[in-house]
C-alpha cells in the first residue's frame, strides 16, 4: 500500500495552495507537460537557491539527495547566491 499523502495542514508550506484550475492556468500556450514541469523545477530551485544557504540545506527542503540537487542546478545553469 502506498504511503499516505501529507494533509496541506501538516506542512502548509510545502503544498501549492492554488486550486487545479489556477494550476492549468500556468501552463503556457502548446507548452508540453514535460516543459511545463522542467520550468516548474528550474523556477523552484531559482527562487530555494535565493533563500536557501547550500545545497544541502535545498536537498533537505526537497527531501531529495544533495547530488540531485547539484546536477539538477548544473543542468540549469544555476548557482546558489545566499
Amino acid at each position: 500500500m502506498p504511503a499516505a499523502l501529507p494533509h496541506a495542514e501538516q506542512h502548509p508550506a510545502s503544498l501549492p495552495s492554488a486550486s487545479p484550475a489556477a494550476l492549468a492556468v500556468a501552463l503556457e500556450p502548446q507548452e508540453t507537460l514535460k516543459q511545463y514541469l522542467a520550468r516548474m523545477e528550474r523556477e523552484t530551485l531559482e527562487e530555494l537557491c535565493t533563500t536557501l544557504p547550500s545545497t544541502y540545506a535545498i536537498a533537505e527542503r526537497l527531501g531529495i539527495s544533495q547530488s540531485s540537487v547539484v546536477r539538477r542546478l548544473q543542468r540549469y545553469g544555476i548557482k546558489v547566491t545566499k
